[in-house]
């Protein structure tokens, strides 16, 4: 196998393990074992331990010498410091949007939201986790910011082992009506309102989903 094409598969096995640890069916604290994943994925050992490699360099996956590699676990402290910096970043962004491509964002916003109501009316949670995703990287990646862009994407793998949590407390129709509020806050242009109403939103889940760890 050519170096590019283990590089490759190695970055899908990645992939495939972040899903699992995001949609929680990889727990905090769960040893995984190259053994179990190859034969349960029926591929060789070299692309998954390049694949936990790289998942370990990101943060996902931690590892313990002479014990192994293990999903790296949920924990306040990380809570605070993404959901903090989230909200610092996030306001800036959908401000910028809001002040240089305001009506290039608002037809794609209203389709995602009609299809994050469709996914919660089939009780697809699954749809509606990449949906909610989506409804939010589409204003982020209108600030004209790739800077920021790309610091808000580094933190948004780590990000969705907490959001779930908060949907859960929240519910749907809640989440659906604050999509309604930053539709509604772009097509008036408030910049301010909108990056203060996105600041205090993300702010609020950390206390919202501390109370897991209580």
């Amino acid at each position: 196998m050519s170096s590019l094409s283990l590089k490759s598969l190695a970055q899908q096995v990645a992939e495939k393990i972040e899903n699992e640890i995001i949609e929680g069916r990889f727990q905090p604290g769960q040893r995984l074992l190259e053994s179990t994943l190859s034969e349960q994925w029926n591929i060789s050992r070299s692309p998954i331990r390049e694949a936990m490699r790289i998942l370990t360099g990101e943060g996902l996956l931690i590892f313990r010498s002479r014990k192994g590699t293990f999903v790296a676990p949920l924990s306040r402290n990380e809570l605070e410091n993404l959901y903090t910096i989230r909200a610092s970043l996030e306001s800036l962004a959908i401000s910028l949007t809001i002040q240089k491509n305001a009506a290039t964002v608002l037809p794609e916003l209203r389709q995602v939201q009609d299809e994050l109501k469709r996914a919660v009316e089939n009780g697809d949670y699954q749809a509606y986790r990449k949906l909610n995703t989506r409804f939010h990287n589409i204003y982020i990646q209108a600030c004209d910011n790739p800077q920021l862009i790309t610091m808000l994407h580094s933190l948004e793998k780590h990000i969705q082992r907490y959001r779930s949590k908060t949907t859960l407390k929240r519910g749907f129709a809640d989440v659906l009506e604050n999509h309604e509020k930053i539709i509604q806050m772009i097509a008036n242009g408030d910049a301010n309102a909108a990056a203060e109403a996105r600041k205090q939103r993300i702010l609020s889940n950390i206390t919202l989903i501390l109370q897991e760890f209580d």
